[in-house]
């Protein structure tokens, strides 16, 4: 935890504004099913999504998330993370920009057990 609120992102979020500060943050969303598979029909099925952000915050231009991740791989095995987990946030990403109707500047992934901090583009 110490190690994290070191970091460049840990700074950030002590620096922002404490009533624009969340931590596991549950949120209930519904999204175009065509959006999750090209294939299906636009605006036809609605999908329910559901999670808990562990962290957010907001800054001047635009919402910050951090998904942290304790999966043990190596450094060179970031390649692991994105795959398991890049669509995981992409849908955070959405439900947070569909219920406050704000941006979501960046999204990043933080490894606990090594310290890394991922962006996810």
């Amino acid at each position: 935890i110490l190690k994290f609120y070191q970091s460049t992102l840990g700074k950030r979020l002590i620096a922002a504004n404490p009533n624009d500060r969340y931590r596991e943050l549950p949120f209930i969303t519904s999204l175009d099913a065509h959006a999750i598979n090209s294939e299906l029909p636009q605006g036809e099925k609605a999908i329910l999504v559901q999670g808990i952000i562990d962290c957010m915050w907001k800054e001047d231009d635009g919402w910050v998330l951090v998904d942290y991740k304790s999966d043990r791989i190596e450094p060179h095995q970031t390649d692991i993370i994105y795959k398991r987990y890049t669509s995981q946030i992409r849908l955070y990403r959405y439900a947070v920009e569909q219920i406050l109707q704000e941006p979501v500047k960046e999204a990043y992934f933080y490894l606990t057990r090594t310290g890394m901090i991922l962006k996810v583009d």
